[in-house]
Parts: C-alpha cells; sequence; structure tokens
C-alpha cells in the first residue's frame, strides 16, 4: 500500500516562477520537469497521473513532492528576504540533485507576523500623523516597538505585496468597532487559532475550513 503523497503549497510568487523553469529553454531538462511535477501536485493530481505525465517513475514523483514539502517553510521566508532573481535561485537549489536545507532567511515567521500585525492597526493608535499606513510608517514603527532591529521600506512593502495587504486601501477586521477589548481580544484569538490549525485538520480529519464572511467578525467555520 503507498503512502500518503506529500501535500503542495505554493504562494503565487512560487508559483510564477515555477512556471517559468517549466517553459524555459534555458534550464536543465531536469529543472524543468521537477518544476512540472510541483506544479501538477499543486493540481492535487496524484503521483501515478504526474508519472505519467512527465514520462518519470512515481517514486521519482513522490520524492520530488517531499523534497517540496519539507523546503517550503524555508522557501516561504527565504521569499521574504530576497529579491526576485536570488529566490528563483534558492527554487532551482530546491530542485536540484543535492538536498538543500535553505537559508533561515534574515526575518522569523514571528517577526513577518508581528510586521502584517501591525500593519493592521489604525496609525493613529502609534501616534502617526497620518490615516493610513506606507511602508516608510511601517519600517519605522516596527523597528520602534523593536519588531526587527532594522526593515527597509522596499522590504516592508515586498511582505505586503505578498499577503496582498493594502493598508492605504482598505479597512481590516482587526479595526474593530467592538467596545469590549476582552471580548475582541478573544475574538480575535479564536479567529487566528482557526487558521492556525486548518491545515492540521485537513491532513488528520480531511475537514475544510471556510471563511464565509468578508471580513471574519464571527470567525471561519469548519465543515
Amino acid at each position: 500500500m503507498s503512502g500518503k503523497a506529500a501535500r503542495i503549497e505554493l504562494t503565487s510568487c512560487m508559483h510564477q516562477i515555477l512556471s517559468q523553469l517549466a517553459a524555459s529553454r534555458n534550464a536543465s531538462r531536469a529543472i524543468i520537469v521537477r518544476a512540472r511535477i510541483i506544479l501538477l501536485a499543486f493540481n492535487k493530481l496524484d503521483n501515478q497521473t504526474i508519472a505519467d505525465t512527465v514520462k518519470r517513475c512515481p517514486k521519482t514523483v513522490g520524492l520530488w513532492r517531499r523534497r517540496w514539502r519539507d523546503s517550503s517553510q524555508a522557501l516561504l521566508q527565504m521569499q521574504f528576504n530576497l529579491n526576485q532573481s536570488a529566490f528563483q535561485r534558492a527554487i532551482i537549489d530546491t530542485l536540484s540533485d543535492a538536498p538543500r536545507s535553505g537559508s533561515p532567511g534574515r526575518f522569523t515567521n514571528e517577526q513577518i507576523s508581528g510586521l502584517i500585525s501591525l500593519a493592521c492597526e489604525k496609525p493613529q493608535n502609534s501616534g502617526r500623523p497620518v490615516t493610513s499606513w506606507t511602508g516608510a510608517e511601517l519600517a519605522d514603527e516596527a523597528q520602534r516597538r523593536q519588531l526587527v532591529d532594522s526593515i527597509s521600506t522596499s522590504h516592508v512593502n515586498r511582505i505586503l505585496r505578498e499577503v496582498s495587504l493594502k493598508p492605504h486601501r482598505s479597512r481590516y477586521w482587526c479595526n474593530t468597532t467592538e467596545k469590549d477589548p476582552e471580548l475582541f481580544q478573544r475574538q480575535v484569538e479564536t479567529v487566528c487559532r482557526t487558521y492556525y490549525e486548518a491545515p492540521q485538520l485537513y491532513d488528520r480529519q480531511r475537514t475544510h475550513t471556510v471563511c464565509i464572511d468578508e471580513m471574519t467578525r464571527g470567525g471561519p467555520k469548519t465543515v
């Protein structure tokens, strides 16, 4: 009996680079095939179907699915810390024959989460004389709060762009009208915990977590 296939997760940037590699005329044949394997796996094709498509054996498909899965956290962190060219190189390294552990990157997941959380706050709460955040204001405030030792405006903008966060255009659910701060804190914790546990629920119980409210006031629902 075959084991469970490794689940593949891609950001839009990863998908774009893999698509470019899969269609490349300059990349090696091995890199092209492996990029196609990851893209097909992301589309939830099984190993045998992928193997038939790329003319490789299912064992090879499974190996590269696991290699990508095991490298995905390091790649996600590098995406926020590297420019496009360097990140493409990191992906090519991941698809190369020698295993790569990946660079830990400049910023931890906690620091990146803290920056995103800051972008969801009102600038006025930090005494900022602006009605919406800019990359420069966020970089300065993140350093003032000691979330990071230093960070450039362009790096802040790259992080926000990747998670599709546009504080200058939208109001977010974190900017609550709830008057009870303890109640709001419990609501925030419930929503964040639900999103955090969603992948584990899917892996263990095949439970899908679905957000049925654009503003997530009541939190996501599991089905």
